[in-house]
Order: structure tokens, then C-alpha cells, then sequence
């Protein structure tokens, strides 16, 4: 029988799975990749303002993105290419530094506590079915069928 704990680590990789399969990143080694701030604190600004919240929302916008970037930047060389790719994605619909420095945090957890969990969980059972390398990357994510169930 598994524990909360246990499930709750296979609940969490599936999520990853899903998003490291629906991604198409190149993020380059050179850097973390450049957002034009003012455009994305400006778009943010004028979207809470056309819902009647807070439009002093631009300089609180810019000080937590320059604070992601910042950290993202310190610890951009340590930060596996596999992790680079599923979270950085500068043509993304509305990139965010703030965004991607919560993705880079998330999938790093999840990495570590993949190599800590048993060997048994290197291949889930459940669907869908994930295989894993020792080091926690994925290595297939297979869909399964449904159920058919009479009623």
C-alpha cells in the first residue's frame, strides 16, 4: 500500500512529465534568456487595471522580476540543460523570469527526490506509465487506454 508521501511523488511526476512532453525549449548556455520587462510589466499593469485591481502593480512587477532574474542568472550554470529546456521558454505566450525561476525550483525537487525514491518507482505501473533513468530524467512517457466500463 503506498503512503500520502509516496503518491503525492508519483502525482508530481506525472505532472512534470506532462509538461516536459508539451514543451518545445531551446534555451541556450549562454545566459538566461532576455524578457523585455517593461513590455511584461506594462501588459501585466493594463490587465489588472481592466479588472479594476491595483495599477500600481507595474513597480512591484518589475522588482520581482529583476529579483528572478537575478537568481535564475546566479545559478544559470548549475542548472541541468534537461531542467533548462522543460522551464525556459522566452517565446512563451507571456515569459516571466518569475515563472521560470518556479519551474527550475519544482523540477529540481522533483530530480533529487526521483534519485532518493526506491528503484521501485523507477517505472510507474499507474497511468500514465513513466520510466526514469537512476538520476530521475524521464526517459518514456507512455499514454494508457480507458477503461471501458458498463453501467
Amino acid at each position: 500500500m503506498r503512503t500520502k508521501a509516496s503518491i503525492n511523488t508519483v502525482a508530481v511526476a506525472q505532472i512534470m512529465a506532462c509538461l516536459a512532453c508539451g514543451s518545445a525549449i531551446s534555451a541556450k548556455d549562454a545566459g538566461v534568456p532576455k524578457i523585455n520587462l517593461q513590455q511584461r510589466c506594462e501588459d501585466s499593469r493594463r490587465a489588472m487595471a481592466t479588472l479594476g485591481l491595483n495599477t500600481d502593480s507595474f513597480d512591484s512587477c518589475m522588482k520581482a522580476e529583476k529579483d528572478a532574474l537575478a537568481k535564475l542568472s546566479e545559478a544559470w550554470n548549475n542548472i541541468p540543460q534537461s531542467i533548462k529546456s522543460q522551464c525556459v521558454d522566452p517565446r512563451g505566450f507571456s515569459p516571466s523570469y518569475i515563472e521560470w525561476q518556479s519551474c527550475v525550483e519544482i523540477a529540481t525537487q522533483v530530480s533529487k527526490q526521483r534519485v532518493e525514491t526506491p528503484t521501485t518507482f523507477a517505472k510507474s505501473k499507474d497511468c500514465p506509465i513513466i520510466e526514469m533513468k537512476a538520476d530521475g530524467s524521464i526517459v518514456s512517457v507512455a499514454a494508457c487506454q480507458l477503461r471501458q466500463y458498463r453501467m
